[in-house]
């Protein structure tokens, strides 16, 4: 049975933390502490994942539920929606960063020092770059 805007706010925290599922993977986690997140849980190629959405009641069931509803479409589209958010935050659309994402990088560090930390932060714009490529960002 799917949840109800009446339940979310009812729910009481308890001594670990629970989850109260709606629909769809989208379930709403209450901590002991008594804050409550908005989680989705979906399987990328055939892993195991969870998205947060955001935090209740900032963020409300049917908003939360929309937002549940775009990362489907983003995985029917097979784009990993924790990527993408991820990948939004580090590339803002409405700055028009274009490019490969080692070169942003290292315009807001700065170049790398170390011998280790330059092998540690190539292979991170590696892989940056590969998510990039797949996502036809670059």
């Amino acid at each position: 049975m799917p949840l109800t805007n009446i339940a979310c706010q009812k729910a009481q925290p308890d001594q670990k933390p629970y989850k109260m599922f709606d629909s769809g993977g989208l379930y709403l986690e209450v901590m002991p502490n008594g804050s409550k997140y908005w989680r989705l849980k979906y399987r990328y190629f055939g892993k195991e994942n969870r998205l947060a959405i955001g935090v209740y009641p900032r963020i409300s069931l049917a908003e939360a539920r929309e937002r549940r509803e775009q990362a489907k479409k983003a995985l029917d589209n097979n784009i990993n929606p924790s990527v993408s958010k991820k990948e939004q935050k580090i590339y803002p659309r409405d700055r028009g960063h274009r490019g490969s994402g080692c070169a942003v990088h290292l315009q807001v560090i700065g170049t790398p020092v170390g011998r280790n930390h330059k092998v540690g932060f190539e292979a991170r714009c590696e892989r940056l770059d590969q998510y990039m490529r797949l996502l036809a960002i670059a």
